[in-house]
């Protein structure tokens, strides 16, 4: 069974799950730009730095799909933050 928990910061977490996710409220807004965390599923590794020309290269074709603008990126060894701001007329920011 999983349940729904409000934490400090005013995220949902679902709990029950194999690996506890939060459940953000995104905007829905053509033209909005989108602050983001990803981490490595196992933390401490070096991989996206490691691989950081793969990274580059999978951004670009997928740039190439579907159009957005990079504002901001900081790509560390195991995490990453980017800001990107999606076209105008464009609310989909999970396709990208």
């Amino acid at each position: 069974m999983r349940t729904l928990r409000v934490g400090r910061n005013g995220l949902l977490t679902v709990i029950g799950h194999a690996h506890p996710m939060s459940v953000y409220v995104r905007p829905r807004i053509p033209g909005a730009s989108i602050f983001f965390t990803v981490n490595l599923q196992t933390r401490g590794r070096d991989l996206l730095t490691r691989e950081v020309e793969t990274l580059r290269k999978a951004v670009a074709q997928t740039r190439a799909e579907r159009p957005f603008r990079i504002d901001a990126w900081v790509a560390m060894p195991d995490h990453m933050h980017a800001v990107w701001t999606l076209p105008e007329g464009d609310a989909d920011y999970a396709a990208q």
